[in-house]
């Protein structure tokens, strides 16, 4: 059974020949491909490479390119700390209470922040 066969078939409560393994690996990955975090986080190409690297060390049934949930922040306009070589943390909110709420828009995911780096 491929990984592909097993995942669909898990889906739909069938049976399998054992069970998806799907982690997330983020930035293990990164550091098993031997790339800095703080690279990974805002390259698409570099996350897309680290995974397949850590898909060829350890065969998962699923890979996915990801870092963190803070481009989604940084889109709306909140700033982001970056560092060389671990995931980027919320430095200031997009808004400083309620009544600012007004004030967001809706981020364009081709160019607000890092959104672009995840086509």
């Amino acid at each position: 059974m491929t990984s592909l066969d097993r995942i669909r078939c898990a889906v739909r409560r069938e049976s399998v020949d054992r069970v998806p393994v799907a982690p997330y690996m983020g930035n293990h990955g990164a550091r098993a491909a031997g790339v800095p975090v703080g690279e990974y986080c805002r390259s698409g190409r570099l996350m897309a490479e680290a995974q397949y690297r850590a898909w060829q060390i350890y065969g998962q049934d699923a890979v996915v390119a990801q870092s963190d949930n803070y481009y989604i922040a940084e889109g709306f306009g909140s700033g982001i700390e970056h560092y060389p070589d671990s995931t980027p943390t919320l430095k200031t909110p997009a808004i400083s209470g309620l009544d600012g709420i007004q004030a967001l828009r809706v981020p364009d995911p081709r160019k607000d922040g890092r959104m672009p780096v995840y086509p």
